[in-house]
């Protein structure tokens, strides 16, 4: 059998060892002679082999592990799964084959459950069930011992060779969907390869498989699928054994290890100001949605004091970071003030008010992580569990190695728990962690990825490790994070595609349809868009990082439907306006449609002060503009207010939206009336939102200052208003004294 193995940096090159595993072997047979070998194997061996059957159930608290649990199957030579939900729900046992080795001694793969979700075991031959238990555990095989309550009649317990020659052929038993297989695969000479970077040779085989000499001999069970060459084909009685209560006090040790080097982690945001019209599906949700205001985490001690705490942020949450609080083993809390939050990652530090009593987390060394290839290790999840810390590790074998982000490797485990990809030595130091990437083509990426713990090491010990435009911000600020584009556009058409000679762009990204890019009809003056260069009649394409080439896709449809589907074809019912009963007044949308659409909310992810770029076709050619994201003036959800209590009204500066939606040259008067309050004064003369003041008793009004100036301490009032281009007088009448907001 062969199998490709992943590389540590440098290739692993094959060493042709001619006569190091002897001449002959099933491989080099001819079929008669292939197919007379595996049915003399069968005949010997197979009285061998049985079934064991473990019978799973959910943890104490009803939960179902999310576990799996991976094998290579010498049959098919594919990597399979065994799914623990999936035998809870079907009452489906999991199977494996297991070796005889004494009367009611049987060894089988080490399937990484913990004693709290095994219901049974039981070992089947020939129709006999008999119960048992583990026993044993051999950590550097991937094995476990079973100990039978009794003995199975017709079993026949492996001999092994006194003096075993180097094995020639792996002989196995499977079954798959109850039907058992058995077959012999060849150990050849050129399966021994070397690892130049470690400094050893192995051989590549199957697992789960009784390894035979030249002889047919029995040499060694093997339940990995990379042995070290010349090193370890010894019989089981000279494999390090280590008792059941022994194992899981070690594996108890390691679990409080864990536990005094992580924390449970609150992050509470400020609830996001948006206007009340706001509706939800002007919403863009990344890994939690941007209006979530209460995450649960957790965080691992660093040596610095500091927690790196796996919580997902856009620079748009981050914005309205208000508080981070530490939940000690006791149970009290620890406030904890923002550090920074890495670029790449889903990941932030913070640093407690006081110092933790807890255990900093270990990062292994490049040495360290590449010794554990093939050898133990351990796998493990953390959560924030309602406030308290969850922990679960497994001692597991690293099976192969990934390359990871930057080139960095990364070991793979025999047994996966999907809720984490935390690998750690067996004293507990990381070489593995879980965290979410912080861009993907659209949206944030809502999946965990397994990560370098070196790479997370290095980035954390760099001049400059964390986005500096992803950071908490004052309430002023905050209302400045959604940037404006500044672009008007409508869906491409099939017609607009072929005219534009982007078909071939659309096929190469991967685009089967025209809800991709958006045609730009308007570009407001002094706005964003215009200072870089975006004309009419441009097609944009997509957003991405300067130093990123993660595209993320612009839409017209969405973008469309976002803009203008309240108010269809008839546009916003001015004709119809004082119809509208005043209870209905914090529900009517803006009339010149938000600037929280997708493409400026997705702009805006990037955070303020990033360089970015915008992909676009223009005249059939592809180009790119890099421009530096900034907030080009107010917008109406930004722009400054003030409320005028005594008269039940609110107003805001003339935004340029807004400007250019009544068609207000810049210069000309006006204040945009943002809210009116039922029941209240302004309500009952028949002022009505989105209404512009032009004047106050006849003075000019051009801002929120000089509206202050004029209304303040004043017990009535004559505002000139203008709907549109019509304009009218309403006269209010209020308290005195109204204070401002």
């Amino acid at each position: 059998m062969k199998r490709r193995i992943s590389m540590w940096r440098l290739s692993i090159w094959a060493v042709i060892a001619a006569g190091m595993l002897g001449s002959a072997s099933a491989g080099e047979f001819s079929w008669g002679e292939t197919t007379a070998l595996n049915q003399a194997l069968f005949e010997k061996f197979g009285a061998s082999v049985v079934d064991v059957a473990y019978f799973v159930r959910p943890d104490e608290y009803g939960k179902i592990p999310d576990y799996g649990v991976q094998y290579l199957c010498p049959n098919c030579h594919s990597l399979h799964v065994r799914d623990l939900e999936e035998s809870i729900r079907e009452q489906k046992p999991l199977l494996f084959p297991g070796f005889v080795v004494a009367d009611n001694k049987v060894i089988t793969q080490n399937a990484g459950l913990r004693p709290e979700w095994v219901k049974n075991v039981e070992v089947r031959f020939r129709g006999t069930v008999v119960p048992a238990e583990v026993s044993a555990f051999f950590p550097d095989e991937n094995a476990v011992e079973l100990t039978l309550s009794q003995p199975i009649e017709g079993v026949n317990p492996i001999d092994f060779a006194a003096e075993p020659g180097e094995p020639r052929n792996a002989f196995y038993v499977v079954n798959e969907d109850s039907v058992h297989i058995s077959g012999v695969n060849a150990v050849a000479s050129q399966d021994v390869k070397y690892n130049v970077t470690l400094g050893f040779q192995y051989l590549s085989c199957s697992a789960n498989t009784l390894l035979l000499d030249e002889k047919q001999q029995p040499v060694a069970l093997s339940f990995k699928s990379i042995r070290k060459a010349g090193v370890d084909f010894v019989a089981p009685a000279a494999w390090r054994r280590l008792s059941a209560e022994e194992y899981w006090g070690r594996d108890a040790a390691l679990h409080q290890k864990l536990l005094d080097c992580s924390y449970p982690v609150a992050i509470a945001l400020e609830e996001e100001k948006k206007p009340k019209d706001f509706r939800s599906r002007y919403s863009f949700s990344s890994d939690d949605d941007d209006n979530s205001t209460n995450f649960e985490t957790f965080g691992l001690l660093l040596k610095s004091g500091e927690l790196l705490v796996f919580q997902q942020l856009t620079p748009m949450q981050t914005a309205r970071l208000s508080k981070i609080t530490v939940t000690l083993p006791d149970g009290k809390e620890a406030s904890a003030s923002f550090v920074g939050a890495l670029r790449r990652f889903g990941l932030m530090v913070v640093k407690p008010e006081e110092p933790l009593a807890g255990t900093p987390v270990e990062f292994a060394t490049y040495e360290e992580c590449a010794a554990m290839l093939y050898e133990p290790i351990v796998v493990c999840a953390f959560a924030n569990d309602g406030g308290e810390m969850s922990v679960q590790n497994r001692f597991s074998i690293a099976n192969g190695m990934e390359v990871s982000f930057d080139g960095m490797p990364i070991l793979t485990a025999a047994q996966v728990m999907r809720d984490s990809n935390f690998v750690l030595t067996l004293d507990g130091k990381l070489c593995v962690l879980g965290a979410k990437l912080r861009a993907n083509t659209n949206e944030y990426d809502t999946s965990t990825r397994a990560v370098p713990a070196l790479l997370i090491q290095k980035v954390l010990s760099s001049e400059s490790p964390y986005d500096i435009f992803n950071v908490p911000h004052g309430k002023e600020e905050q209302n400045r994070m959604v940037v404006a584009f500044g672009v008007q556009g409508q869906p491409l058409t099939k017609q607009m595609i072929s005219e534009r000679k982007l078909g071939r762009f659309f096929r190469q990204r991967g685009y089967y349809s025209n809800d991709e890019g958006m045609l730009v009809t308007v570009v407001q003056p002094d706005s964003l868009a215009e200072s870089i260069g975006i004309q009419p009649d441009d097609v944009l394409l997509y957003f991405r990082e300067s130093d990123d080439y993660v595209l993320r896709g612009i839409s017209g449809r969405e973008e469309s439907e976002m803009m203008f589907d309240d108010f269809g074809e008839d546009g916003f019912p001015w004709d119809q306006y004082d119809e509208l009963p005043e209870q209905y007044f914090e529900m009517i949308p803006m009339p010149w449609g938000t600037v929280r659409t997708k493409l400026n909310l997705t702009l805006s992810s990037f955070g303020i002060g990033s360089q970015v770029v915008v992909g676009l076709a223009r005249e059939g050619k592809l180009m790119e503009l890099e421009f530096t994201l900034v907030s080009k003036g107010e917008t109406f959800e930004s722009a400054p207010r003030y409320r005028q209590r005594s008269m039940g009204f609110t107003v805001a500066d003339l935004s340029p939206e807004v400007r250019s939606y009544f068609q207000i040259p810049d210069g000309e008067p006006g204040v945009v009336v943002a809210q009116v309050r039922a029941g209240g004064a302004a309500s009952g003369a028949g002022l009505k939102p989105y209404e512009v003041i032009v004047a106050v008793d006849g003075e000019p009004v051009r801002d929120i200052k000089e509206f202050q100036e004029l209304t303040n301490k004043k017990a009535e009032c004559s505002f000139t208003v203008r709907r549109l281009v019509n304009s009218h007088v309403v006269k209010i009448k209020g308290k005195v004294g109204p204070v401002a907001q």
